[in-house]
């Protein structure tokens, strides 16, 4: 009966020996490790002790057998900084928003060049804990577990690690980032009306902008970036396929493409908010196709914290101190829970990524938004 063979990635037995090394005598450890590409390969470690050499040997064995063939980057002793360069570059591979690739730059240059010398292998649960806790600042500390989180996985899908580590990292449970501020369903109607009436978010621009990203669960990067040739007044269709950023030394630009793919999505416009788009149309004068439906003063794409920060200054006055423009989409998808549809419907309305989604799943993201659509004019009352 042949002997069975060693499963990838696994080492053999450890054989311990004494030899004489440089003129003083060592423990040699020595082991076979069946690498990824099915080959088994030879590993053998020094030590002043039995349990010195075994645990060098073992190490080395891992390293040696998670090793990515053609991607030799990639392993337990890849260090931090290596991951980091790698994860931005991927991001920029992948399109992410300039915005998006700006803010992970500085958690990186920020947060983690600082201990960029720890390896893969010494990333453990529980020293990423102890990092994320040492970070002052609760939006710092969730910028950090967010990066720290998505170029782990990146690790673990060239088989640098078996298993992400921030897994078990703690998030927070209290603070702003973990504020869940939303208009509830029963207080919609009013709130509508009410920035109706708010002279701070009149004078701003700021009121259309609210009730529409409300209504139709947007980003306020896409909003902003909102051009009249994306609205098709007469198939009920809006389609969201860029987002507002700011480049430096350049300024505001509209960026052609949004946050992430699930971002790109065309939806159904409910009754109130077609409504209020028809009437901005004629008020601008029916302007180009090409000219943004909410312009900055200068006439050029508006910078969304130009609505963040009214929105914010209007809370109190609102009766919801710690509101966002985010809070809006929180509103959306609150409402649409209430009307009974399901996760996957208020994704597809609100353009959040699911990693499962497939050619079939994209197809019913347009009967989702349309779904979607009509519970929003079912849930906020007709505009009189």
């Amino acid at each position: 009966m042949s002997r069975p063979r060693t499963p990838i990635g696994a080492h053999g037995a450890i054989r311990i020996d004494r030899i004489t090394h440089r003129g003083e005598e060592r423990i040699r450890a020595r082991t076979r490790v069946r690498t990824q590409d099915g080959r088994y390969v030879q590993i053998e470690r020094l030590g002043t002790s039995e349990a010195g050499a075994t645990a060098a040997v073992k190490k080395a064995a891992l390293e040696r057998s998670v090793a990515v063939t053609g991607s030799d980057d990639f392993s337990p002793s890849m260090t931090l900084n290596a991951l980091a360069a790698a994860f931005i570059a991927d991001c920029i591979a992948a399109r992410r928003s300039s915005g998006t690739i700006r803010q992970y730059r500085s958690v990186v240059d920020t947060h983690l060049k600082p201990r960029g010398a720890l390896t893969l292998g010494e990333l453990t649960t529980g020293r990423l804990q102890r990092i994320v806790d040492s970070i002052d600042g609760e939006g710092s500390r969730a910028n950090v577990r967010r990066v720290l989180s998505s170029a782990l996985s990146l690790a673990v899908r060239n088989d640098a690690l078996a298993k992400n580590p921030m897994e078990g990292v703690r998030r927070e449970t209290t603070g702003v980032n973990s504020d869940r501020t939303h208009v509830p369903p029963e207080s919609v109607d009013k709130f509508l009306a009410d920035i109706y009436a708010n002279e701070h978010l009149l004078r701003n621009d700021a009121a259309e902008p609210s009730e529409l990203m409300i209504l139709m669960g947007l980003r306020v990067g896409e909003l902003c970036a909102l051009q009249w040739s994306d609205i098709d007044f007469d198939a009920g269709t809006l389609q969201i396929e860029a987002t507002a950023v700011r480049e430096k030394g350049i300024g505001m630009l509209r960026q052609p493409a949004p946050k992430t793919d699930a971002s790109r999505r065309t939806l159904a416009i409910p009754a109130r908010a077609k409504t209020l788009l028809l009437a901005r149309f004629e008020r601008m004068g029916n302007p180009g196709a090409g000219e943004s439906v909410f312009l900055s003063v200068r006439g050029t794409v508006r910078d969304p914290q130009t609505i963040t920060k009214a929105v914010g200054a209007a809370g109190a006055a609102l009766g919801f101190p710690r509101i966002t423009s985010h809070s809006f989409r929180r509103t959306t998808a609150t409402l649409l829970h209430a009307a009974g549809l399901s996760a996957k419907d208020i994704a597809d309305f609100l353009g959040h990524k699911n990693p499962a989604m497939t050619e079939a799943a994209y197809i019913q993201r347009q009967q989702g938004a349309a779904r979607a659509a009509a519970a929003i004019d079912q849930v906020v009352a007709a505009a009189s």
